[in-house]
């Protein structure tokens, strides 16, 4: 894996910091200060580590990972951890196909003359990606990778 650049790295930390600075505005017209202040370093804290994790492991490594740390859940029947894996990996996979849907219905309005809003935008998003989500569950269901409901052992 090639180390990223300070350029390309700080291009993925602007829409970090932009999502801190909009969280912390409201935190802050909701919430005294401190609270405010105490929101905004949880939030940078886990952010950034998101970002320097997903920066530094790759995709298949980091989902082994979580899918090692969910055994736990399994063997006390709660769970199954390759269940997990998989999502995670789906939802990795997916987030930006969401973003260029996004990209795609913006595009829409403004290629109809209609002025976007991006609440607007919402409601086809969430169609288009239940639409797709229901088909990715058919092909995983009718290829048998995912288990089925957790058998409880009764003796």
């Amino acid at each position: 894996m090639l180390p990223l650049k300070p350029r390309q790295a700080f291009a993925r930390l602007v829409p970090i910091g932009a999502a801190i600075l909009l969280v912390g505005g409201f935190n802050l017209i909701f919430n005294p200060w401190l609270v405010a202040a105490l929101s905004v370093l949880r939030l940078s804290a886990l952010m950034f580590l998101a970002a320097a994790i997903t920066a530094s492991t790759p995709v298949p490594a980091f989902i082994d990972t979580v899918t090692r740390w969910a055994m736990p859940l399994e063997r006390a029947g709660l769970l199954r951890a390759a269940d997990i894996g998989l999502a995670i990996g789906l939802v990795i996979r997916f987030v930006p196909d969401i973003l260029s849907r996004y990209g795609a219905i913006r595009d829409a309005h403004r290629a109809r003359g209609i002025r976007f809003r991006p609440a607007g935008a919402i409601v086809p998003l969430i169609i288009l990606t239940l639409r797709d989500a229901d088909s990715i569950a058919d092909a995983i269901d009718a290829r048998g990778i995912r288990g089925g409901p957790l058998e409880r052992k009764t003796k």
